[in-house]
């Protein structure tokens, strides 16, 4: 099986331009590949959908022949899954159920999450 090396880096998400930027970004790297924050990595803000220019992205990625296999979100690092107070980690659930669901809608197949930190817990009790 023949298998093609592929390239990409975090690109940018935002302003104007939003997702149809993070195909500009790999477009002018020369990469085959992308990763991209559905907003800004230091929060747990998100705009609409409908804001993203999701279609403008896929009919860019069409005309510079990317493909959607190719395509990674990554979650905030904030997000942490791992700690002990229930009213944080049901708000990280209900964000990474939001995060999926639009990382659905971009039609990204892949979605990077870090679990976060046990905060003094143990590692067993992150890991539950």
């Amino acid at each position: 099986m023949n298998k093609q090396l592929k390239i990409g880096s975090h690109v940018e998400n935002s302003g104007a331009w939003m997702l149809l930027g993070s195909v500009r970004e790999t477009v002018a790297n020369g990469a085959n590949a992308m990763m991209f924050y559905l907003g800004a990595p230091q929060n747990t803000y998100r705009k609409p959908a409908s804001e993203l220019k999701i279609e403008e992205m896929h009919e860019a990625m069409a005309k510079h022949g990317l493909l959607l296999d190719d395509v990674v979100v990554h979650a905030p690092y904030i997000v942490n899954l791992a700690q002990s107070d229930d009213a944080k980690w049901q708000f990280a659930i209900d964000f990474l159920t939001n995060e999926v669901r639009l990382a659905s809608i971009v039609k990204a197949k892949y979605l990077v999450i870090h679990p976060g930190a046990h905060v003094g817990m143990g590692v067993e009790y992150g890991l539950k």
